[in-house]
């Protein structure tokens, strides 16, 4: 497990797993469990850059805690919903001083965590995709009143969007998780197709498109979790 996507992806399935096949956890709930994830992955970020786990920053909105776990964020939201990034404790510069700042200021990772109706999702993806930084998380969730259909759908809408974008890096690593709302009215409960959506940034022919990895091995991910669907 090289791969720094596939260490996130990790650490997201066992604070996602399994998806409840009746009504899930409140909003509030499922972004803390997303929070928690991400804030596991210090160590797997620092490594990806070559650096030490101590000097990068979490900022997310508020603490966090648990019966058997409490994270502090290291400073306030900053530009989306969770970022691991150089910058000093709440981004304080005065209170830091610059020469002692071991790597230039920057954003490591970017997430965005939303449990909406499409547009929702997409207004919060939009503001990932103008973020920069290399590592980019969109971690998207249906609704009771979502179709399965309409949250099937939402891979083909970020890679519409990402070509449309003029300054598409493939330096860009992202990684897309997409949880299902399984109620009887509108959401088959484990029908093929229907589970956990899982994909990366990859090309086909030459355009940018969403690719399942092969070590996507979530429930209905896909086919024994391939990686040859694309949208």
């Amino acid at each position: 497990m090289n791969d720094v996507l596939e260490r996130i992806w990790a650490r997201l399935r066992c604070r996602l797993y399994p998806p409840s096949p009746s009504e899930p956890e409140k909003d509030d709930e499922f972004d803390a469990c997303v929070v928690y994830a991400l804030h596991d992955c210090q160590a797997v970020v620092a490594e990806h850059y070559l650096l030490r786990p101590e000097t990068i920053t979490a900022f997310f909105r508020k603490q966090l805690k648990s019966q058997t776990l409490r994270i502090d964020p290291d400073g306030p939201e900053y530009l989306v919903d969770f970022t691991w990034t150089t910058y000093p404790k709440k981004r304080r510069f005065g209170a830091c001083p610059l020469a002692s700042v071991p790597t230039p200021c920057r954003i490591l990772l970017a997430c965005e965590s939303e449990a909406g109706l499409k547009n929702s999702v997409l207004k919060d993806f939009v503001k990932l995709v103008d973020i920069k930084s290399e590592i980019k998380v969109m971690v998207y969730r249906g609704t009771r009143s979502q179709t399965a259909r309409e949250f099937l759908r939402l891979p083909q809408r970020f890679a519409d969007i990402l070509r449309l974008r003029t300054t598409a890096s493939d330096s860009e690593r992202w990684l897309f998780v997409g949880v299902p709302y399984y109620v009887e009215r509108n959401w088959p409960k484990r029908a093929e197709g229907s589970g956990v959506q899982v994909h990366v940034l990859g090309r086909r022919d030459g355009d940018l498109c969403l690719v399942t990895p092969a070590w996507a091995d979530y429930e209905s991910v896909g086919p024994s979790g391939s990686s040859a669907s694309a949208v």
